[in-house]
C-alpha cells in the first residue's frame, strides 16, 4: 500500500488580519435615519425627529455587546446594514454570569448589580460604532429573567441606581430605545423593579423612549397600559 500522505506544513503563526476600511459617513448607509425617534402624532410608529416615518426592520441579536470583539462587532453590523437592516435589539446584561469576549463580567456585584467599568467600556465601543452606521438600538437595559432570582428578594434601589447609570451613561446616545424587561412570565410582584429601573433613567434625565419586552405571545400593553414611563408597546410573537 502507498505511504500514508505528510501532513500538510502550516506557518507557526497565522498572518495578522487586514484593518477594516473606514466607515463611511452615517447619511451614507441604508434607511439612516434622524435621531432620537419619536412617536408619530398618530400615535401608531415610530418617526424620525424631521417626522418621516421610521422603517422599523431590526435584527435581534442579543449578545452583539459581550459575546464578540469589538472586529467582529462590526463584521456583524455591517453585513446587518448591507442588507437594509435599521436597527440593531441587544441585551446589556450577558444571560448567564458569563465574561464577554475581553474576559469582562458586567457586574462586580452582580445581587447589588455594581457595573464593571471594563466590561461597559467595551459597551460604549460597540454602541459608537452602531450609532455610526445609522442603527436604532433597542437595548433591553437588564434581561429580567437572568437576574430575577437575586434581586427580586431584596430592595428595588439596586435597579434603580442602575438605571441611574446607564441614562446618566448613555444619555447622550439618541439612537437608543431603552427597555425594561426581558422574556419573563410577568409576575405583579416584579412591577416594582421594572419600575424602579425606568425611574432610574429618568432620574438620570435619559429622555431617550422606553419600552417593555415581554414574554413571548404577549404585549407589554396587558399589565403596563397607563405606566407613565411606558413610551410604546413591544409584543413577542
Amino acid at each position: 500500500p502507498a505511504p500514508p500522505a505528510s501532513p500538510p506544513s502550516w506557518p507557526p503563526f497565522a498572518p495578522p488580519l487586514p484593518l477594516l476600511p473606514p466607515l463611511a459617513p452615517r447619511s451614507e448607509w441604508p434607511f439612516a435615519a434622524n435621531f432620537p425617534l419619536t412617536i408619530a402624532s398618530e400615535g401608531h410608529f415610530l418617526a424620525s425627529t424631521d417626522g418621516r416615518p421610521f422603517y422599523y426592520v431590526a435584527d435581534t441579536h442579543w449578545p452583539l455587546l459581550w459575546h464578540y470583539t469589538l472586529r467582529e462587532a462590526r463584521e456583524i453590523a455591517a453585513n446587518r446594514a448591507n442588507l437594509g437592516v435599521t436597527a440593531i435589539q441587544i441585551s446589556i446584561v450577558p444571560f448567564g454570569d458569563v465574561r464577554n469576549a475581553n474576559g469582562d463580567r458586567a457586574f462586580v456585584d452582580r445581587a447589588m448589580l455594581t457595573p464593571n467599568m471594563h466590561f461597559f467600556a467595551h459597551c460604549d465601543a460597540v454602541l459608537d460604532m452602531l450609532e455610526s452606521m445609522g442603527f436604532a438600538v433597542y437595548i433591553v437595559a437588564l434581561w429580567w429573567n437572568q437576574v430575577m432570582s437575586t434581586i427580586r428578594q431584596g430592595s428595588t434601589e439596586p435597579c434603580e441606581s442602575f438605571g441611574r447609570f446607564l441614562g446618566a451613561r448613555w444619555r447622550h446616545r439618541r439612537n437608543l430605545l431603552w427597555v425594561v424587561g426581558g422574556d419573563t412570565r410577568w409576575r405583579n410582584s416584579d412591577l416594582p423593579y421594572f419600575r424602579a429601573l425606568a425611574e432610574g433613567l429618568r432620574e438620570a434625565n435619559a429622555t431617550q423612549l422606553i419600552s417593555f419586552h415581554p414574554q413571548s405571545e404577549h404585549s407589554s400593553s396587558e399589565h403596563l397600559f397607563g405606566e407613565s414611563w411606558l413610551d410604546f408597546n413591544s409584543v413577542q410573537v
